[in-house]
């Protein structure tokens, strides 16, 4: 996954008014997804609507993000081959989604 697909920890004071802003949408939340960037409002699928809560989530938690197509994700050898590793002891090291 490239460098430029990393979302940064947001501060305090954004972190709050996400929050904020998802416990609104939590006491509201209907049917329908609609995002508004900048004034243009665009109708989304609830599935999507979901992978924008969850990202604003970790956000607002301090946590940064790293976003990126599935294509990107790395395999076991490659994280293998990154780390000068086996693929076994990637696979063998306790990491549940590395099974």
């Amino acid at each position: 996954m490239s460098i430029d697909h990393i979302v940064s920890a947001v501060d305090g004071d954004a972190a709050e008014r996400i929050k904020t802003a998802l416990a609104e949408r939590a006491a509201t939340s209907t049917d329908t997804t609609t995002l508004v960037f900048d004034g243009v409002s665009i109708e989304i699928p609830p599935s999507v609507g979901d992978a924008v809560v969850q990202l604003l989530t970790y956000l607002a938690a301090g946590d940064s993000v790293a976003l990126g197509p599935v294509a990107e994700l790395l395999t076991t050898s490659q994280a293998a081959e990154i780390l000068g590793v086996s693929g076994a002891m990637i696979r063998t090291c306790g990491w549940p989604s590395a099974r």
